[in-house]
């Protein structure tokens, strides 16, 4: 875990900071923007579900998509999943998977 992760965890969490999902989001961002896979991943959901940022389900296919090219398999499911419900739509995603936190 780098920094940038680990402030992302703190901000998430509140562990020694105020919880703030905005600067959890900034943080991870800046991680995936290095190319770490699993913050990429992190991004995508932050980005499908709307937390700290603005729900933006392009932009969460990108970063889903950055992150299984680098062989991160939990995007896979969760990339096909958000095509699908964009295919038909679906514009609210409630993906349980997605829930479970960024890098759970």
């Amino acid at each position: 875990m780098n920094a940038q992760t680990a402030l992302y965890l703190c901000y998430r969490e509140g562990t020694g900071v105020e919880q703030n999902y905005t600067l959890a989001a900034l943080w991870l961002r800046r991680a995936a923007e290095q190319g770490n896979a699993r913050a990429q991943l992190g991004v995508g959901k932050t980005y499908a579900l709307g937390e700290g940022v603005k729900k933006n389900l392009p932009l969460a296919m990108t970063y889903l998509e950055l992150s299984a090219a680098q062989g991160e398999q939990e995007a896979v499911p969760l990339l096909q999943e958000l095509r699908e419900c964009m295919s038909c739509g679906i514009l609210d995603v409630h993906i349980y998977r997605m829930s479970s936190g960024a890098l759970s």
